[in-house]
Protein backbone atom coordinates (compact mmCIF):
# COMPACT_ATOMS: atom_id res chain seq x y z
CA UNK A 1 0.00 0.00 0.00
CA UNK A 2 1.28 3.16 -0.73
CA UNK A 3 0.85 6.52 1.94
CA UNK A 4 0.33 9.78 1.12
CA UNK A 5 2.86 12.45 2.21
CA UNK A 6 0.58 13.36 4.74
CA UNK A 7 0.44 9.58 6.45
CA UNK A 8 4.23 9.02 6.34
CA UNK A 9 5.36 11.72 8.51
CA UNK A 10 1.71 10.65 10.83
CA UNK A 11 4.21 6.91 10.95
CA UNK A 12 7.16 8.54 10.96
CA UNK A 13 6.17 11.06 14.76
CA UNK A 14 4.40 7.48 15.93
CA UNK A 15 6.97 5.10 15.24
CA UNK A 16 10.20 7.79 16.63
CA UNK A 17 7.79 7.25 19.50
CA UNK A 18 8.00 3.56 19.76
CA UNK A 19 11.49 3.09 18.50
CA UNK A 20 12.49 0.45 21.46
CA UNK A 21 10.22 -1.88 20.17
CA UNK A 22 12.17 -1.97 16.76
CA UNK A 23 14.05 -4.52 16.37
CA UNK A 24 18.05 -3.60 14.98
CA UNK A 25 17.82 -3.79 11.57
CA UNK A 26 14.27 -2.19 11.35
CA UNK A 27 15.70 0.59 13.86
CA UNK A 28 18.50 0.93 11.34
CA UNK A 29 15.99 0.86 8.45
CA UNK A 30 13.65 3.35 9.99
CA UNK A 31 16.32 5.87 10.48
CA UNK A 32 17.70 5.61 6.74
CA UNK A 33 13.92 6.26 5.45
CA UNK A 34 13.10 8.80 8.10
CA UNK A 35 15.11 11.81 6.53
CA UNK A 36 13.80 11.06 3.24
CA UNK A 37 10.49 11.14 4.25
CA UNK A 38 10.79 14.56 5.91
CA UNK A 39 12.00 15.65 3.22
CA UNK A 40 9.28 14.97 0.60
CA UNK A 41 11.35 12.37 -1.48
CA UNK A 42 9.46 9.47 -2.48
CA UNK A 43 10.39 5.53 -1.04
CA UNK A 44 9.94 2.95 -3.15
CA UNK A 45 7.38 0.00 -3.40
CA UNK A 46 9.97 -1.95 -1.44
CA UNK A 47 10.20 0.57 0.79
CA UNK A 48 6.41 1.06 1.88
CA UNK A 49 6.38 -2.18 2.18
CA UNK A 50 8.69 -2.70 5.00
CA UNK A 51 7.68 0.48 6.58
CA UNK A 52 4.01 -0.99 6.39
CA UNK A 53 5.11 -4.12 8.57
CA UNK A 54 6.86 -2.09 11.20
CA UNK A 55 4.02 0.39 11.05
CA UNK A 56 1.67 -2.65 12.29
CA UNK A 57 3.96 -3.60 14.69
CA UNK A 58 4.32 -0.40 16.81
CA UNK A 59 0.28 -0.22 16.20
CA UNK A 60 -0.57 -3.73 17.52
CA UNK A 61 -2.84 -3.80 20.39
Amino acid sequence: MKYSDKELCFMVERIEKQQFELNEWEQGFFASIRPRILAGIPISSKQHECLSKIWDKVTEV
